[in-house]
């Protein structure tokens, strides 16, 4: 839509008519106002075609400092495909579950043939399909940009990121495990890159469970406490003992000097 909105805004006329825009299911119609220009653009539904307009805001020509890279000239690390599953979250899975209803596994055949469907659908029977609940919980401008979002999702993985169009390890999900899954698991995945997971694996299979782990550490706080209530004993011990000791020394150096000073003044009166 933006890009046919753009190249309509270099024109002069004040009424300006769009009858090609590929990314729009065929028949739709919308005005839009730009630049105190009215804008009518009608859907030509045409997927192919789509997709091309779209290619070309990947950048795909920008310069590579670090190659390889995927788009817009940012560097991409070598990815083996034969042994590496993905999964792609949020909108990834609206766009293949909520009207194409194929969402899980994907494949570029079956992808490109239901999108393709869709797009070139005429946009009386589209508002049909929703008036007959045959999509629940969708809205109306879900079906609008349905063309446009699978078109960009097919553009931005097999051009942008540079997927083998038979690639076969892909899957759309929504839920793991029964919980909700969105986009931000992938900002969290990048945060704990180096956790050490393995280790807390070995951890965990070397404990029998948390309850026994929880009473090891409540034994070991124990032991500790208590050398360390002893190791203060036995050190206020000694050190009376030590000033004890200090005591009868100096008693005894005391006694010793008396004796010492009488001795000598008996000496020097003989």
């Amino acid at each position: 839509i933006y890009i046919y909105l753009l190249s309509a805004s270099l024109v002069d006329s004040p009424l300006i008519r769009i009858n090609d825009a590929d990314c729009l299911p065929r028949g739709y119609s919308r005005n839009y106002t730009r630049n105190n220009k009215t804008i009518t653009v009608i859907g030509e539904g045409d997927f192919v075609n789509c997709t091309k307009h779209l290619v070309t805001l990947l950048n795909l020509n920008a310069t590579c400092l670090k190659k390889p890279c995927s788009f817009n000239g940012v560097y991409q690390p070598q990815i083996n495909y034969d042994v590496q599953d993905f999964y792609g979250f949020s909108e990834f899975w609206y766009t293949m579950e909520d009207i194409l209803k194929i969402g899980g596994p994907y494949t570029r055949l079956a992808f490109l043939n239901a999108s393709t469907a869709f797009c070139n659908a005429n946009w009386n029977d589209i508002r049909q399909w929703y008036n007959d609940k045959s999509h629940v919980n969708v809205k109306t401008d879900r079906l609008v940009l349905q063309c446009f979002k699978s078109a960009w999702l097919y553009a931005f993985l097999h051009d942008g990121l540079k997927f083998p169009l038979n690639y076969q390890r892909l899957r759309s999900a929504s839920l793991i495990n029964n919980n909700d899954v969105q986009w931000t698991l992938g900002a969290i995945l990048y945060r704990t890159r180096f956790f050490p997971l393995r280790t807390i694996n070995r951890m965990k299979n070397t404990l029998p469970n948390h309850r026994s782990y929880t009473n090891t550490v409540k034994i070991s706080l124990l032991i500790c406490i208590t050398s360390i209530i002893l190791l203060v004993i036995f050190s206020a011990k000694n050190i009376r003992s030590f000033i004890s000791r200090r005591k009868n020394f100096q008693s005894s150096s005391n006694t010793f000097n008396y004796r010492y000073k009488l001795l000598t003044s008996l000496t020097a009166d003989e």
